[in-house]
């Protein structure tokens, strides 16, 4: 019962001002948001992200609260930055305040605006709201009270004389409310339910009465609860209603289940009183309810508002289960429910099965296609929805492409459970969300556990059952995936308990019957065995009859058509519904009369699927098929409907098939007995079986009518690509380009020319199903057409089908969709689908769409303007795509890819250093153990992780890093080992602890641990996984026994003189290698614990690795070396490796032993050749240190690193040794310059190098050159191109040769850092230094010619020289943001010109210049400078008139033809280029400098750009 004094209470968020500013500069991507607390409740809401720092606007509705006045509400204000790929929230405000000040407040306002005061830190901010309250009750339901409660007594005195029928009386009263219930289509289910239930229970219940007053006390509530059913008659709009008698009629089934159950639990304890008392508390607040609402209209909208607003907050989290829609009604998706009169005792059967406590509480409902499983199902659906049972309804279904696959069902399940269920199960399930917010990217096994099994088991006995129905299971699903969820049902079903009941229904299919088979929780259910299913299919035959003569008065006499013909009917039907169906479609289509007759002849001597052929064939047959170009188009559209992945509509038909709508309906209509159309047009087959018939040549007897799957597909995909041919073009949707940046994402920002623009269906089909048809077919003489139509659509329109997928939402689909169709295209057993031209080009696009995912997902235009730029030049659908882009392709001089790199995928989840990796043995699975104190499983052939983060979330779990992981050999268990000295066994299906093989907490354990000083740094599995191997920090190798439960050590291994920092074993064998700090190698014998040592490395051994067939052990080293050591001679010979310039960190054998992996603190990976130990390939993209490696197969390497990643590496056969990508600086770029000629490029960097680019090639000159002992701030060309002149904060100027790249002359040294740097024409160097001065260097002379000072307390920002005119500019600043232009002569140094310039009006005196820049013009005649704000990024341009010493707004314009901010290159304030964010996400502009139509830019990763213009059209 509401209390009259709640309400409800909505909040409009408008603005916020006096946020303290950061103390830091958070420039990009800062946002700010709010959220509101009822304190004693912990009810909670929040807003959305706002941009800004310090004046956040929302002006948003938040979610509704149910509180009183007295009520405490708390408003806290966070600001949310990103830093990498993460982000950081920080409370600057709070206030807590009652919700009665709050009114108070908003009464006392002229604009109904609050302006609430919060505390922060350094200011007072300003929240501003708004609120809107309602009343849950009003004055008229109270008045209306006391006359019910009258009537309620006078009820209370009736059932106190008749105790001895007390359930006969209810009975009555649920007889009266399904009688005028009837007409209410959504009503009367239930309530028809309820009084089944009570009249099956009657003679029981009675009895058991008579000897429990407590039992009394709450059957005389449920019959008081029901007393509305005298007054629900008198009530027009009883439908109202509906909600509020379901809610009632739930309780007091609950309460009569309790009573039938009373006996089962015998004398009744606390738990059980607790329960009595919440029902009949639940029933007398129903009972209230209940009687506000027949007097109010009112009460139905506030009985929705209470169940509703515990939801609301949940909402956001569960749409992370990404459910898949699973709709009842007809329609779309045509779900039909039994026929009235029909399936009644097994729809009885069905509800006390699902209401009471029944066994099996898994139910198998079997039966051939037809038999009605579907009907059954959904008609139960509903009426235990009715009943507040159902806890999920979901069905398979092949017609479409989201429900043809079983791999969405476990999460749509839990998302219905949570969405449905009552509160705890919706709460658990939230939990498990929001403990792993990727659940539902794991495998099927772990969502079963997670989603479903936890939270069911973890609910106590509920008041009523929840039931899961599976329907059609056999529709959807095959092979691997099929074989996944039945492995999951077998081993999840017998888990769960009593209270959930599962009913599955499919037909006998082999692989269902073998999971499902002796399972004792399931029970089989055949559909053909029903006694009454003849006198159900008589009962709907019947009536099918009446309406066909109903339909034909005059023909059709009363009689027809006569008991025996009905019989004759159900006889061939044999127990197959669907055969009614049809054989009534068919009979009322046209001559009732003679077609009744004909269908039994026809079927005498027919069983019932053999006559459905018989049907099917009469029901296609018509006077089209006679035409040949009518039964080519029939054909046509057939072959669509049965074989489009979605149901389609005619226009779409006709659109793909690439004739007139009007003929594709006439063919729909010939053919109206086998297909339905829906309210919405979407054509769809009747039933399955049609499908059935229509693809299987055994069952068809006219070949024009036979539809061939493969062929079928082969027609569609060509159909699909031919469509897109037709219609896909650039930029159809005439979209502008206009992305904001600057809050650090990309944002959707169209300017429609067209706003309502769709594409069509038939475009949105074709575009994201095309693959799906071709990778169906693999018949070899249907491939020269795929093939052709292939080439053809990517030689014209792949582009253009990328742009699509954007604007549609879907771009991510292509990586899917492009990688299984290059799986395909590599053939079956080996051989290829296509030509290798064509495979080549279907590869590159994979890897296109993969590399540049983030740019072609955040804009469709940036799949020309970013992606297509970047492409490796000597790919083959460089050139191709190329055509596809009328206004040009920009040229990449510097920073575009040479080739594909290696990497397939990058996994970024750990937050600390990937020390070790492991694959598993039975699943393309790999461990990795991280510096975060968490173990993470992944598919490294999709790149999706399996499983959530495990290894420090429990009480009894590691404490600190984990340094290394192993599967066990039969791939159930992962082993980590700590440096907390710790080993832990967790299940790799669930990521849950098994046990704990060391246990620091334990004395005996700590006493060891302290008497050794262990620290766990590698372990190994042997013996087939009944040993544990560990290397201990103390140089000992520990062995534990998998078969005893001791958590000492049972033995060690002694020898090593230092820390053994790494062991690697062949689980099957007893031998074991070890490398550690005492610079030795072991090969152990475990057994005899006796070792081979080997000797040669000069410093700590690092990592060893042995190969698969034990013949060699290979080893890295602090020294920079690999060695490669043999084991079958005493000596053990041994190669050295030399290719690292630092340790070596990680070393592993391919599985084939061809290759050897090894990588280290130089952040790069080196393949060898065993054959011949050659350095083979280089991987040198990592950006930091490389700790672990792990070959996943002969072809796949696997990489962990400092900063978290895991990368899965493609290892070639044919790949030479070249680095995959340019080697880049390793920190942000300071300067950057283009020569005079443009042939050479240069950048400099805070890492201390300098690197001279080709233009021509793209690639460096010489290698990185280090020529500074700290940053470089400044680099600089010669007139004639063979000096570059470099300034660092070393404090010197040197001098490069662009032909040797050595330094030229002697260093020149200054007593402060040099900042700028200018070549005058002939050998005088114009160097600005960071005291503010201006030095004239002779580099022939290496004499200082001349010193210029800047003006007082001015800050040097930029520097130029003119060597025509003679002079030096330079740009400054001032305290309080003045900023001016000073020039002097080059040869006596006096001051020519000194020009201030003011501040833009709205900028503050404290803001600083960010990319200054100040250049003469090319004729001298004037002098340009740019700068931009660091608050907002707006560029500052000024131009000075060399002659008149003015301003000259007109030239200043021009100075911002192009220029790089943030990510972007811009034109005239419009950005022309995004960089692509895909190699580095965060990635900004540092530097940039133009030249003509080439514009260079660094970045703050280090990378470099040179990017030609001239020849695209921007």
């Amino acid at each position: 019962m509401a209390d009259s004094s709640l309400q409800t209470l909505q909040i409009f968020l408008i603005s916020a001002t006096g946020i303290p500013r950061p103390r830091w500069s958070l420039r990009d991507g800062t946002k700010t948001y709010v959220t509101v607390d009822e304190v004693l409740s912990n009810a909670r809401c929040g807003s959305t992200l706002s941009a800004g720092n310090t004046t956040p606007e929302w002006r948003e509705m938040l979610a509704p609260f149910h509180l009183s006045h007295s009520s405490l509400l708390r408003f806290k204000i966070y600001r949310r930055w990103p830093i990498l790929f993460l982000g950081f929230n920080q409370l600057v405000a709070t206030r807590e305040i009652s919700v009665a000040e709050l009114i108070r407040m908003q009464r006392t306002s002229s604009d109904s605006v609050i302006s609430l005061a919060m505390s922060a830190n350094e200011s007072t901010a300003v929240l501003n709201l708004s609120l809107e309250l309602q009343d849950l009750t009003t004055s008229a339901a109270r008045a209306q009270i006391s006359t019910m409660t009258e009537r309620n007594s006078n009820a209370a005195v009736e059932i106190s004389r008749n105790r001895s029928n007390t359930f006969s009386l209810i009975a009555v009263r649920l007889g009266t409310l399904a009688r005028i219930a009837q007409p209410f289509a959504q009503l009367h289910p239930i309530s028809e339910g309820a009084l089944t239930l009570v009249q099956k229970m009657v003679g029981a219940l009675e009895l058991r009465l008579d000897s429990d007053i407590s039992l009394q006390e709450m059957t005389a509530d449920v019959y008081r609860v029901l007393a509305f059913v005298e007054s629900a008659e008198l009530v027009p709009r009883l439908e109202c209603l509906t909600p509020l008698i379901h809610e009632t009629l739930r309780c007091v089934v609950d309460c009569i289940r309790y009573v039938c159950r009373r006996d089962t639990y015998g004398a009744l304890d606390v738990s059980r009183i607790n329960g009595l008392r919440d029902l009949q508390a639940e029933l007398k607040a129903l009972e209230l309810r209940m009687f506000q609402a027949l007097t109010l209209d009112v009460a139905h909208m506030t009985f929705r508002t209470e169940r509703m607003t515990s939801s609301i907050l949940n909402e956001r989290l569960l749409a992370k289960l990404r459910p898949v829609a699973m709709p009842r009604t007809s329609g779309t998706h045509h779900r039909t429910t039994c026929f009235p009169g029909t399936r009644s005792n097994m729809h009885a059967k069905l509800i006390e099965w699902g209401a009471l406590d029944a066994t099996p509480n898994v139910l198998w409902l079997s039966g051939p296609a037809g038999t009605g499983k579907s009907t059954i199902a959904t008609t139960l659906a509903d009426t235990l929805e009715y009943l507040g049972y159902l806890g999920s309804f979901v069905f398979l279904n092949r017609d479409v492409m989201e429900r043809a696959e079983p791999s969405a069902l476990i999460r749509t399940i839990a998302h219905h459970l949570a969405s449905h269920g009552d509160g705890p199960l919706t709460e658990a399930i939230v939990a498990a969300i929001k403990k792993d917010p990727y659940v539902a990217e794991m495998r099927l096994a772990r969502q079963f556990e997670q989603l479903i099994l936890e939270p069911v088991c973890a609910m106590s006995l509920p008041a009523r059952p929840v039931v899961i129905i599976i329907d059609a299971l056999d529709e959807g699903g095959h092979g691997d995936s099929q074989r996944d969820f039945l492995a999951v049902l077998r081993e999840g079903l017998p888990k769960l308990p009593k209270h959930v009941r599962v009913l599955i229904t499919s037909r006998r299919d082999g692989n269902i019957a073998k999971s499902l088979f002796n399972l004792p929780c399931v029970g089989e259910h055949d559909l053909t065995k029903e006694s009454d299913i003849h006198d159900d299919i008589r009962t709907y035959i019947t009536a099918q009859m009446k309406r066909i003569r109903l339909k034909h008065p005059q023909s059709l006499p009363s009689s027809w058509p006569g008991t025996h013909l009905i019989n004759e009917l159900v006889s061939h039907a044999a127990g197959l519904f669907i055969w009614a169906v049809f054989a009534c479609r068919h009979i009322a289509e046209f001559d009732p009369k003679g077609r009744i007759v004909q269908v039994i002849e026809n079927t005498i001597d027919q069983g019932g699927a053999e006559s459905l052929d018989y049907l099917f064939e009469k029901a296609i047959l018509g006077p089209s098929w006679q035409l040949p170009d009518s039964a080519m188009i029939l054909k046509h559209v057939l072959t669509v409907i049965i074989m489009a992945r979605n149901p389609l509509s005619s226009q779409s038909i006709a659109d793909i098939i690439g004739t007139d709508v009007m003929v594709v309906l006439q063919s729909v209509s010939d053919l109206h007995s086998v297909l339905n159309v829906d309210e919405y047009g979407l054509i769809r087959i009747y039933h399955p079986s049609v499908r059935d018939y229509l693809t299987n040549v055994t069952r068809v007897k006219s070949a024009q009518w036979f539809i061939e799957v493969e062929t079928g597909d082969s027609y569609l995909a060509v159909q699909c690509l031919s469509r897109l041919g037709q219609k896909l073009k650039y930029n159809p949707m005439k979209l502008d380009s206009a992305i904001d940046f600057k809050s650090g994402e990309y944002k959707r920002c169209f300017v429609w020319n067209a706003p309502h623009y769709d594409a069509p269906a038939s475009i949105k089909y074709a575009c994201t199903t095309w693959i799906e048809h071709v990778c169906s077919v693999r018949r070899s003489e249907l491939l020269p057409t795929l093939q052709k139509h292939i080439a053809e659509f990517y030689s014209s329109h792949f582009l253009h089908w990328l742009e699509m997928l954007s604007l549609m939402e879907c771009s991510r689909d292509a990586i899917r969709a492009l990688g299984k169709l290059h799986s395909w295209c590599l053939g079956h057993k080996g051989t290829p689908a296509f030509d290798s031209e064509l495979c080549d080009l279907v590869y590159d696009s994979w890897r296109f769409v993969n590399t540049f995912s983030q740019t072609i997902e955040a804009h469709p235009l940036l799949v020309y303007d970013t992606a297509l730029p970047f492409l490796p030049k000597n790919t083959a659908i460089r050139e191709i795509l190329s055509r596809q882009h009328a206004l040009g392709v920009p040229e990449i001089l510097v920073g575009g890819l040479a080739g594909w790199d290696s990497c397939l995928y990058s996994m970024n989840r750990h937050k600390g250093i990937v020390r070790s990796l492991a694959m598993c043995p039975r699943r393309s699975d790999i461990a990795s153990g991280s510096g975060d104190i968490s173990v993470r499983v992944w598919n490294w052939e999709t790149g999706v992780e399996t499983l959530p983060s495990f290894g420090s979330n429990g009480l009894h779990d590691h404490t600190r890093d984990i340094s290394s992981v192993q599967f066990a050999p039969d791939g159930a268990s992962i082993f980590s080992g700590s440096l907390d000295a710790t080993i832990c066994c967790w299940d790799s299906a669930t990521g849950v602890l098994k046990t704990r093989l060391v246990d620091p907490a334990t004395p005996a354990v700590m006493h060891y641990a302290e008497r050794h000083g262990t620290r766990i740094h590698s372990i190994a599995v042997l013996l087939d996984g009944n040993l544990i191997a560990a290397g201990r920090r103390d140089g000992r190798i520990a062995m534990w026994s998998l078969k005893e439960s001791r958590r000492e050590p049972e033995m060690d291994l002694v020898g090593h003189g230092g820390p053994v920092f790494s062991i690697h074993a062949n689980n099957d064998r007893n031998i074991l290698v070890s490398g550690s700090e005492d610079a030795t190698v072991r090969l152990w014998d475990v057994v005899k614990r006796t070792a081979r040592v080997y000797r040669g490395h000069t410093d700590s051994v690092t990592s060893v690795a042995l190969s698969s067939d034990m013949s060699r052990i290979t080893s890295g080293s602090a020294d920079h070396t690999v060695r490669v050591w043999t084991t079958n001679s005493e000596v053990g010979e041994c190669s050295i490796l030399h290719g690292h310039t630092d340790d070596v960190w990680a070393v592993a054998f391919s599985l084939d032993g061809e290759y050897i992996a090894s990588a280290g603190k130089d952040c790069k990976i080196c393949l060898w050749t065993t054959s011949g130990n050659k350095l083979f390939q280089q991987f040198t993209s990592h950006t930091g240190p490389i700790y672990s490696l792990l070959f996943c197969d002969p072809t796949r390497l696997v990489s962990g690193a400092h900063n978290g990643e895991v990368r899965v590496w493609k290892v070639s056969e044919t790949q030479t040794v070249e680095d995959e990508m340019l080697a880049f600086h390793t920190n942000f770029v300071t300067a950057v310059a283009i020569s005079n000629g443009g042939s050479l490029l240069a950048s400099a960097s805070a890492d201390s190098t300098a690197i001279i680019w080709n233009a021509q090639t793209g690639h460096p000159t010489f290698p990185s050159l280090r020529i500074h002992s700290a940053a470089i701030n400044c680099i600089a060309f010669s007139s004639d191109d063979n000096i570059v002149a470099s300034g660092s904060n070393d404090r010197t100027v040197r001098l490069l040769d662009t032909n040797t790249g050595n330094v030229v002359g002697p260093v020149v040294h200054f007593s402060c850092e040099v900042l700028f740097l200018a070549f005058f024409e002939h050998s005088t160097l114009a160097i600005g230094l960071a005291d503010d001065t201006i030095v004239l260097w002779d580099t022939l002379a290496h004499t200082q010619t001349l010193r210029l000072t800047c003006t007082p307390h001015g800050h040097l920002c930029a520097l130029a020289v003119s060597t025509r005119l003679g002079k030096v500019g330079c740009m400054y600043s001032r305290p309080h943001g003045t900023r001016g232009l000073m020039l002097w002569d080059a040869t006596t140094g006096e001051v020519l010109l000194q020009q201030d310039f003011p501040l833009r009006a709205d900028t503050a005196d404290s803001i600083h210049l960010e990319g200054a820049h100040i250049a003469f013009s090319d004729d001298d005649l004037h002098v340009n400078m740019r700068y931009h704000y660091s608050e907002d990024g707006c560029i500052e341009t000024h131009a000075f008139d060399l002659t008149t010493g003015l301003e000259a707004p007109a030239i200043a314009e021009r100075t911002r033809r192009l220029y790089a901010q943030n990510a972007e290159i811009y034109q005239k304030d419009t950005i022309i280029m995004p960089l692509p964010r895909d190699f580095r996400t965060t990635d900004i502009v540092r530097c940039w400098e133009v030249s003509g139509g080439v514009i260079m830019v660094g970045m703050n990763s280090g990378r470099v750009y040179a990017i030609d213009l001239s020849h695209a059209e921007v």
